[in-house]
């Protein structure tokens, strides 16, 4: 996330979108955990053994952007993950 609480960064759209790529496909990353909406993967410069970043699928540049169902479908994955469940 970014400094001003941006998923995808400050004024990135959906088609330049690092991550909206990797969710695409059209960047390779190691998948730890997929369904519908959520995407997990392994950090290519992890600080620590086993560092995931939890992607929502559909774009969002800001937290508070998400709907409140996503944002808690992000939120109870991303425990799982750190928990790892």
């Amino acid at each position: 996330m970014s400094p001003d609480g941006g998923l995808r960064g400050p004024g990135a759209d959906m088609n330049d979108c690092i991550f909206c790529r990797i969710v695409r496909g059209q960047i390779p990353a190691e998948r730890i955990f997929e369904n519908d909406r959520i995407l997990a993967i392994l950090d290519i410069n992890p600080v620590a053994p086993g560092h995931a970043l939890v992607l929502v699928k559909p774009h969002h540049e800001q937290v508070t952007d998400l709907p409140p169902d996503l944002l808690a479908e992000w939120s109870a994955c991303s425990q799982e993950i750190a928990r790892g469940s």
